[in-house]
């Protein structure tokens, strides 16, 4: 009798998708770690939704939670696998967000209405 288990990274992205801050910043962490390693990071890219996960910069609204995702992101910009595992579009929107920094916070509109 074999069982399955979930993907490792899929579970780490439920995790950190709760709000339960030390939860999150924990599998953060973890993340953090596999995206330093080549098999870590191949693990990350079949996992659905996790590159528009880490891009997106909603789902950080603490200071350290912003660093760690930008420290992720950073992590595999740094790494010479990462390109080829990911694939060149996504790789370009890593080395954006990287170049941006961690607390970037893109054009914000502002309508006004004549009274």
């Amino acid at each position: 009798l074999a069982v399955v288990l979930p993907q490792p990274v899929a579970m780490l992205l439920s995790i950190a998708r709760r709000p339960f801050l030390d939860l999150h910043m924990e599998a953060l962490n973890v993340i953090l770690s596999l995206a330093q390693n080549h098999w870590g990071q191949q693990e990350m890219k079949v996992v659905p939704g996790f590159v528009e996960y880490l891009l997106d910069r909603r789902t950080e609204t603490e200071r350290p939670g912003k660093e760690l995702k930008y420290d992720i992101v950073h992590a595999l910009v740094s790494s010479s696998t990462a390109e080829h595992e990911f694939g060149s579009s996504v790789f370009v929107k890593l080395r954006k967000y990287d170049r941006e920094g961690p607390f970037f916070v893109g054009e914000t509109t502002v309508a006004f209405q004549e009274a």
